[in-house]
């Protein structure tokens, strides 16, 4: 038991210096607190949940059947959180380089209510956001996601899942690799 503890700690160790170095590069303390969180793992393939969402043209979306290569970064935000226009801002900066060294794709979920969801597109496409944006104004896949607090944001690639939110500054721990999605 002592030996499996050991080697997720070494694990997790070597992604906060792979983190590190990229953000060195990129100069973005920010962002290693962005993308440092929990990680999640269990011994079974999971996807994620099936929820259908709107995006900013109506059209309906499959959270389970979004098929994207390479990592995918899921922000939940709302327009009316400070906190979360600042991660996303901040982030379109560097969007395009890590999309030609990494291929991510960032995918922001609006947590905005009826009242407000009519303001994601304004401030959206005011920013000029290249972001797959969706509209998820029941909480449905915010619940579904056990997502409590915005700004939300899950760093997801073909074995791993990560986590981090405002109110978590736990370091990522990488639980041995286990494929979870």
């Amino acid at each position: 038991m002592f030996a499996s503890y050991f080697y997720y700690f070494w694990h997790g160790i070597f992604f906060a210096l792979m983190i590190k170095k990229i953000l060195m590069k990129t100069k973005f303390t920010f962002l290693f607190c962005l993308f440092a969180g929990i990680l999640f793992a269990q011994e079974t393939q999971k996807q994620l949940p099936s929820v259908v969402l709107k995006d900013l043209s109506g059209s309906s979306v499959n959270t389970a059947e979004m098929g994207f290569e390479g990592p995918v970064v899921i922000s939940f935000w709302a327009t009316w959180c400070s906190p979360c226009k600042k991660e996303l801002n901040t982030i379109h900066d560097l969007y395009p380089d890590w999309q030609d060294e990494t291929g991510v794709t960032l995918v922001a979920v609006s947590v905005d209510d009826e009242k407000t969801k009519r303001q994601v597109a304004v401030y959206s496409n005011g920013k000029a956001w290249d972001y797959e944006i969706l509209l998820d104004p029941n909480g449905d896949f915010k619940r579904a996601m056990g997502v409590n607090n915005v700004p939300h944001t899950f760093l997801i690639d073909a074995c791993l899942l990560y986590t981090s939110d405002a109110a978590d500054d736990t370091p990522c721990v990488d639980l041995g690799g286990r494929r979870i999605i």
